[in-house]
């Protein structure tokens, strides 16, 4: 799956850089960007799996390792700079609902909150993928390298540390979209039967809500996405904390989420790129 989000969040990357214009216009398409080249390294990073583990710290049943020390600590951190991406999602509902419940213009979204936006989500990866290195925290995580337990027994409290750098923001992150998103569906909706009601009065507005039907199903593509990716891989760090046993078909769901997030990604953002295309396709044929 770190292939198929490789080639999604690839295409976003490129489509972005293709329309420079609307990438310097808009805050969406930077955070969008921004996001794809977070997805592109993580995804990078999931393919190779079990391999830059060190062969001496190989786990019963585990997949080949061939790594060294320093190849895992290099996996590692680059899937902590993972975080980024639901940060940079988060960052993006509450550009939706700035823009379209409070009227933020452009200009003032990118004055206001863009740079703050930016110096979050990296702050926040970045320094945390940095400060786990000196606190020896990357080590055989299983399905990859990433926060574990020392193999030589040294205590580094990883469960703590997991939590703390990783699924506290995660989850923050999922409920403040959440939040925006059901705002933004809100206004569009209450703005639309107001719309309906005032030019055809009460009977009509059912027929007028298509449009906040369209922002509500993307709104939960985007939760869905976050939900799909996630819960199994916290699900199962919750019962190795909880010194509980893991399923394999749990470790098997979460090894195919979580590399999965960029393709996720890209359905929801090329859905109405390949609509219009389809559309486009039926006029022109129609025509003949």
């Amino acid at each position: 799956t770190a292939v198929f989000s490789s080639f999604g969040s690839g295409y976003i990357f490129w489509d972005n850089i293709n329309n420079y214009d609307q990438l310097k216009k808009k805050v969406s398409k930077r955070l969008i960007f921004a996001m794809s080249i977070c997805d592109i390294v993580s995804s990078s990073s999931y393919f190779f799996s079990t391999w830059p583990v060190p062969y001496e710290d190989r786990l019963p049943g585990q997949c080949e390792t061939w790594g060294t020390p320093g190849t895992c600590v290099a996996q590692g951190f680059f899937i902590q700079v993972v975080i980024a991406s639901p940060i940079y999602n988060a960052c993006l509902s509450i550009y939706y609902f700035l823009s379209i419940t409070f009227r933020w213009s452009e200009n003032r979204i990118a004055q206001k909150t863009e740079k703050l936006m930016h110096i979050t989500a990296l702050t926040w990866s970045i320094g945390t993928a940095i400060l786990s290195i000196p606190m020896n925290l990357f080590h055989n995580a299983n399905l990859w390298c990433w926060i574990a337990p020392d193999p030589t027994g040294n205590v580094n409290n990883f469960e703590i540390w997991r939590w703390i750098f990783f699924f506290v923001p995660l989850w923050i992150s999922i409920f403040v979209s959440f939040v925006c998103m059901a705002g933004v569906y809100y206004t569009v909706r209450k703005a639309e039967n107001a719309t309906a009601q005032y030019r055809y009065g009460e009977g009509a507005a059912s027929d007028t809500h298509r449009y906040s039907k369209r922002v509500a199903t993307k709104a939960f593509c985007y939760l869905l996405a976050f939900y799909f990716t996630w819960t199994p891989s916290t699900i199962t760090r919750a019962l190795q904390m909880a010194d509980i046993s893991v399923p394999y078909a749990l470790y098997a769901m979460m090894s195919i989420c979580v590399p999965f997030q960029g393709f996720l990604n890209f359905m929801i953002y090329a859905y109405p790129k390949l609509k219009n295309v389809r559309i486009m396709s039926r006029l022109s044929t129609s025509r003949f």
